[in-house]
């Protein structure tokens, strides 16, 4: 029922934390009277004056993200009624969503300033998410919702010698067939790293740092009552009917008018179930709250440089709740259209 992918995410593609330290060997003038041959980065022409190297200004890289997360589900409101009034569930009590994501995002980018780079995000993901309801029943939730994400972001970047820095942020939008909501999210990163070199314009990078996400906790979908219905297995149905009438007593007269319908409708379709379990198409509309358990983590990575146009890098991130694991290649790249000799 939680259908957070981040993510993105997300996004969690970080830009080559190249700036003018000698991090991608890309161009370096030949004397300080040579000309940078490429309209971007703005002000490039000054930086290799003073013999530093600079990246090629596009870059194009891709990513395969594995990520695994756990998320708090609170707040439910139900509805027979896609713009009806949502009744209050809010006292149905999950356990904690674990969610395993597989992520291949591409992403297109450009240094605008020396210190500044831009780029842009498109991923497709594909969850597989699990949760429980354990009150007032206990109800098993397997879901293997996809997403599509696009999003935007920048890093500022600095560098001496062999040492750099860099701060990432974006935002991203994700729309899963899971939700009719937005999720929207930002992601903020630090990082410090040195290279060093193995020969030629061969380098290793090694960096740490840290990560915060942040995404919107409201959720709004739907799903068919049969689909719901169908989380649980057909000999189990009379266990389940009958936890729900033991339990009546706690929280049924408790309970308004409209709360009531939804939870004897829930119950005549588990009954319905028992003999034909599609013979129950309403449709059950919801929403909740969905909070990460944590929001920070640790990240610690290794670049190899083999060109001026090629590296790949594996990065790894640790938080309470959240492990991710990327593998990366990037070609960097200078269109004729940003050229000074077009």
């Amino acid at each position: 029922m939680l259908y957070r992918n981040l993510f993105l995410n997300l996004l969690l593609s970080f830009i080559p934390f190249c700036l003018f330290a000698q991090y991608t060997p890309s161009y370096v003038g030949k004397d300080a009277t040579e000309k940078y041959p490429y309209l971007l980065p703005i002000g490039a022409q000054k930086i290799v004056k003073l013999g530093n190297d600079l990246p090629l200004p596009v870059g194009l890289m891709f990513n395969y993200v594995h990520q695994k997360t756990e998320v708090n589900t609170t707040d439910l409101m139900l509805s027979f009624e896609e713009f009806g009034t949502y009744q209050d569930f809010s006292w149905v009590e999950f356990d904690k969503a674990r969610n395993t994501t597989n992520v291949m995002n591409i992403r297109l980018d450009a240094w605008l300033f020396p210190f500044l780079n831009i780029y842009g995000i498109y991923a497709h993901s594909w969850t597989d998410a699990n949760t429980q309801v354990t009150f007032p029943v206990d109800i098993p939730i397997h879901t293997e919702p996809t997403a599509n994400t696009v999003g935007f972001g920048g890093v500022l970047a600095y560098g001496f010698k062999h040492y750099y820095m860099a701060l990432n942020f974006n935002r991203s939008y994700t729309y899963s067939s899971a939700l009719t909501s937005t999720i929207k999210g930002n992601i903020a990163s630090f990082r410090l790293g040195r290279n060093f070199n193995i020969t030629g314009l061969h380098k290793i990078g090694l960096n740490i740092g840290c990560q915060y996400q942040n995404f919107n906790s409201y959720s709004k979908g739907s799903i068919d009552m049969s689909k719901a219905l169908g989380f649980i297995d057909t000999p189990e149905v009379h266990e389940v009917v009958d936890q729900i009438k033991t339990g009546a007593a706690e929280f049924y007269n408790n309970l308004s008018k409209p709360q009531q319908v939804i939870v004897d409708r829930f119950i005549e379709g588990l009954q319905d179930k028992i003999p034909d379990p599609e013979n129950y198409p309403s449709t059950l509309y919801y929403t909740f709250n969905k909070e990460r358990v944590g929001d920070w983590a640790f990240l610690v990575g290794v670049q190899y440089l083999y060109s001026k146009r090629m590296w790949f890098r594996v990065d790894y991130g640790a938080g309470n709740g959240y492990r991710n694991l990327q593998f990366t290649f990037n070609y960097r790249f200078a269109h004729k259209l940003l050229s000074h000799n077009k």
